[in-house]
């Protein structure tokens, strides 16, 4: 799965962002700096996390997006958590795949631009 960290964080840093990387209950996550576009929180400065469920990347997207700090998007995931990192910052772990996107876009679509622009921006629209 690492191999599709560094995939993502290539991506991230193609578009401008200096993503790290650290960990979680769930394994390895990768983070930048992010502005909330849209919604009601439309230019809040978060952290944004993204994480995987299994391997694949760019064909499985990331399952889980990660926000510190901690701000629902209102939605009701039954494997939503909240947790403290080693650096003791708070953060919502909210399972959101972007399956139903996802899997209408042709392969040269699916990437960190479509994820972040389409998937990311659609769950801050409504909060």
């Amino acid at each position: 799965m690492s191999t599709d960290i560094d995939r993502v964080a290539q991506e991230l840093k193609e578009l401008g962002y200096s993503p790290w990387q650290t960990t979680w209950a769930e394994g390895a996550m990768i983070v930048i700096d992010y502005v909330v576009e849209v919604g009601s929180r439309a230019g809040q400065r978060i952290s944004l996390g993204i994480s995987f469920q299994g391997e694949g990347y760019p064909e499985y997207p990331p399952h889980w997006i990660l926000v510190s700090p901690p701000i629902s998007d209102g939605q009701t995931g039954g494997s939503d958590r909240t947790f403290t990192d080693d650096h003791g910052r708070s953060w919502l772990a909210m399972s959101r795949p972007p399956s139903d996107l996802w899997d209408q876009l042709c392969p040269e679509q699916q990437n960190m631009r479509t994820y972040l622009h389409r998937h990311v921006r659609r769950i801050w629209s409504d909060v």
